[in-house]
């Protein structure tokens, strides 16, 4: 089934253009390592094409829109990613996206009040036209920041027209949360009204971390100076990794349906995190083997440790010998040499889905992700994915996308800080200008902290 996918602000759309040059790259590769045969790989291809683009047939020529809306309140960005698409040639941006002149420099309220009450009838309406084209509509898949004004206010708006004008689809949101370090002095504010809006309005939100990425790029590929381009292309490439076709039990996955059946199971638990291995950079591919026992020992460490890469798994923990409940006290002590908060205990999860692709498929044993001690009080939700083509030349890959205690710690220091700035009035000002007063943030304040209280004594 077809998805429309929404880039809404810079970080919408330049995570949103690399992820679909990478769809259609990997759908028209020819795998290098998989005993793939033609007519499967041409399936392959077919079903990512049919799924993330529109075929357009002329008399001279097939060519292939994106099943997309790109959305940004300054013209160049969007201008950019169509002008990217066309460079490649091998598909482009449909006329699918609305502009403005102005941006909303950072200002969630411009965003949300300012922006989503004047611009979202037009933006429901693209959207519309989208889902019209699609034989089989599932949903839409909306990728945006926390930290700006456009991608997290009049993001978090469209979110909830979206649920309302179409109450039957899916809303899958793609989150990226901002560096602890700070990169906009008013995002512990925007992260706040943003979780919380979409708390409400989505169906699940899968957020990954730019101080994580950023690691992945310095200690995995090995780049010596990270740009926002290579940040980027990891997101892209785990993305991809989640939304290329598998199947479930021999039985083709309906990848937005599937996603929210296996980790949004309580209204409570919408946060997902995104975990890829293996990561190696292009010199090392050529040289570089993997086995399954070897990757699926270190992504089980991965979950319980809760680290966003091989390097640096803190191998002493273990899952308690009896299932236990850990209080949030328990589960944050110490810290690392890079200040970040090093778990005392196992991260606990809701629900883990786990997608395996590439050759070999029968010596994975994944039994252990299983296993009830993982899990919180009751039945433990485990949903595997399979794929025996490989994703972007990699051998063997496997991507766990986790319903679990991870986010806690990032959202316990946002909104500490967040109320350390509201009750010295930072910036309060800006937000009022636009119609978001006193009691909206303290709303916003209370639905996270329950989320935090929530996942804390899972």
């Amino acid at each position: 089934m077809s998805i429309v996918t929404i880039q809404l602000g810079q970080c919408g759309n330049q995570i949103g253009c690399d992820l679909f040059s990478l769809l259609y790259q990997d759908a028209h590769q020819t795998p290098k390592y998989s005993s793939f045969e033609t007519l499967e790989n041409t399936s392959y291809k077919m079903d990512t094409l049919e799924r993330y683009f529109t075929e357009i047939n002329t008399s001279s020529e097939k060519r292939y829109e994106a099943k997309a809306v790109l959305v940004d309140m300054e013209v160049k960005v969007v201008h950019a990613c169509k002008q990217t698409a066309a460079k490649i040639g091998a598909w482009n941006y449909s006329s699918s996206s609305l502009v403005r002149k102005k941006g909303s420099g950072n200002n969630w309220a411009l965003g949300f009040h300012g922006y989503g009450h004047s611009v979202a009838d037009d933006i429901i309406d693209l959207c519309r036209k989208e889902a019209e084209k699609c034989d089989r509509f599932a949903g839409f898949f909306i990728l945006m920041s926390l930290a700006g004004g456009t991608g997290s206010g009049l993001g978090a708006y469209v979110t909830q027209e979206l649920r309302d004008a179409f109450p039957s689809s899916y809303l899958v949101n793609h989150v990226v949360w901002p560096y602890t370090s700070g990169e906009v002095i008013v995002q512990n504010y925007n992260i706040m009204l943003t979780m919380s809006r979409l708390q409400a309005s989505s169906d699940l939100v899968i957020a990954q971390r730019n101080d994580h990425l950023h690691q992945i790029c310095a200690k995995r590929l090995g780049f010596k100076k990270i740009s926002l381009q290579h940040v980027n292309s990891v997101i892209a490439h785990k993305l991809a990794s989640i939304l290329q076709p598998a199947t479930e039990e021999y039985r083709s996955v309906n990848t937005l349906s599937g996603i929210v059946t296996a980790l949004g199971t309580h209204p409570a638990y919408k946060l997902a995190s995104v975990k890829c291995i293996p990561h190696i950079s292009d010199q090392a591919m050529s040289y570089s083997v993997f086995v399954w026992p070897a990757l699926l020992k270190h992504m089980r460490q991965m979950l319980i440790a809760d680290s966003p890469m091989e390097d640096g798994i803190n191998w002493e923990i273990r899952e308690p010998q009896q299932s236990s409940t850990a209080s949030a006290s328990d589960v944050f002590e110490s810290h690392t040499q890079d200040g970040e908060i090093r778990r005392s205990s196992f991260n606990k999860s809701i629900a883990n889905l786990m997608i395996l692709r590439g050759k070999e498929l029968h010596e994975a044993d994944t039994n252990s992700f299983g296993n009830p001690r993982l899990y919180s009080e009751g039945s433990p939700i485990y949903t595997e994915w399979q794929q025996p083509r490989s994703f972007n030349q990699y051998q063997k890959s496997i991507t766990l996308l986790s319903n679990s205690q991870t986010f806690v710690q990032p959202m316990t220091k946002s909104v500490t800080k967040a109320w350390e700035m509201f009750n010295s009035k930072a910036y309060l000002h800006q937000y009022e200008k636009y119609g978001l007063g006193v009691d909206d943030f303290i709303d916003s304040f209370g639905v996270v902290e329950q989320m935090i209280a929530d996942y804390s004594r899972i």
